[in-house]
């Protein structure tokens, strides 16, 4: 994992605002916490652990890396990947489904 990705979790673990380079850390009133990477949302946490997970459209390798850190810290086995320049989301590639924007996983 990049050392902003460390950083990054680090921050959403202890439910703090962050900032570095293209990413963005906010946590709001109701304790829920959004990661932004170049200004896109790409996952809110909810307060109850429940995430929403989003490429913005942009399926690139540092959307699904920030992803991936995010999935490997919190829900661990769980990641995403491209095959056919189609992503999947799930623990193998035989246990898995296509990833779309706004994907949400309920804890």
């Amino acid at each position: 994992m990049r050392k902003i990705e460390r950083e990054m979790t680090a921050a959403i673990a202890s439910r703090s605002d962050w900032c570095k380079s293209n990413t963005m850390v906010r946590v709001n009133d109701e304790g829920d916490t959004h990661v932004y990477l170049h200004g896109n949302l790409i996952t809110t946490i909810m307060n109850n652990g429940d995430m929403i997970l989003s490429s913005c459209g942009w399926h690139s390798n540092t959307t699904k890396s920030r992803l991936n850190a995010i999935l490997k810290t919190f829900l661990s086995g769980i990641g995403v990947w491209q095959h056919d320049f189609e992503w999947y989301i799930g623990r193998s590639q035989a246990n898995c489904q296509p990833f779309f924007d706004g994907y949400t996983i309920v804890r």
